[in-house]
């Protein structure tokens, strides 16, 4: 069937988690020769997931627009994608591709398709943005050694630290705002290494601009140890510079400001000041003791 007698449309190139997705099957000549035998037309939203050896489908729509030869220009559909499904990735070893799939039901006859791919990205509204707020991002736990994370900012960019081992990690672009590293993540190994403390998917061994991370398929989030952030010079010997959120006031201060609890960072003013012990003053009170007892002594002798 020749390219001009139907086709696919999408309203938007780009799309986030969670969005509707809407288009339309067109067919610019409904009474087309070629249309005449048309049984259906079907139209399917999916995510194909290729890997090195197998290959599989996230299929969000699967419905018949239309029984019969087409009667109108235009069919229009619309499919919900969900909150956390894959985001469009290209790896070395793993690729997600989103597409729309337009199809027609010809009986005794090869099924004519048209596909149109697009991108999904997470949704970042919910992410914490760089400018300070008064909201707590929800608690993240390392996925190099499972304790907590604490909100920081590396070149005013918010990022997650880890106290313990002291890795980062940076949500979807923030790797090249905060350290100047740029490029999709490239796979090195066929096997995930951690749960992905954003998402709670996987995490692959990959390499970004020569930088070795752990990357997430789903939100495409990046995990960088601390020999990585030294191999690069981007962090000092000595470990993070850059600021924290207070766990209780909510207000941000240098990280040298700061003092760790079992909540997280606190600002000097909501960290509880240290019991002190007094101490008892020495000389003074010591020679007036002694010249005391030498007058008892000499009172009872």
């Amino acid at each position: 069937m020749r390219d001009d007698v139907f086709g696919v449309w999408l309203e938007r190139e780009e799309y986030a988690l969670g969005d509707t997705v809407r288009g339309k099957v067109l067919f610019p000549d409904p009474r087309h020769s070629e249309l005449a035998n048309v049984a259906a037309v079907k139209v399917k939203v999916r995510a194909c997931v290729y890997g090195t050896f197998s290959s599989e489908a996230v299929t969000v729509l699967d419905c018949a627009l239309h029984s019969g030869p087409p009667t109108t220009e235009e069919l229009p559909f619309s499919a919900q994608l969900p909150s956390s499904g894959p985001v469009s990735w290209q790896g070395r070893h793993v690729k997600v591709i989103w597409e729309a799939v337009a199809e027609l039901d010809i009986p005794w006859a090869v099924d004519p398709k048209r596909v149109l791919p697009f991108k999904v990205g997470p949704r970042t509204a919910a992410r914490r943005s760089a400018a300070p707020s008064k909201e707590l991002p929800r608690r993240r736990d390392c996925p190099a050694c499972a304790a907590p994370m604490r909100s920081l900012q590396v070149t005013k960019v918010p990022v997650d630290w880890c106290e313990a081992c002291r890795a980062l990690w940076f949500d979807r672009g923030e790797l090249a705002l905060a350290l100047g590293v740029h490029g999709a993540p490239a796979m090195t190994r066929e096997q995930p290494a951690s749960r992905c403390p954003a998402c709670r998917g996987l995490l692959w061994f990959s390499k970004v601009d020569g930088s070795d991370v752990l990357a997430c398929v789903d939100c495409a989030g990046c995990f960088v140890t601390e020999a990585a952030l030294k191999k690069r010079g981007a962090v000092p010997a000595s470990g993070v510079e850059g600021t924290f959120q207070c766990g209780q006031c909510g207000d941000r201060y240098p990280l040298r400001q700061g003092t760790a609890t079992a909540s997280g960072f606190e600002c000097a003013r909501c960290t509880p000041p240290k019991p002190t012990r007094e101490v008892e003053p020495e000389g003074p009170l010591e020679e007036v003791l002694g010249r005391v007892v030498a007058w008892v002594r000499s009172w009872l002798g």
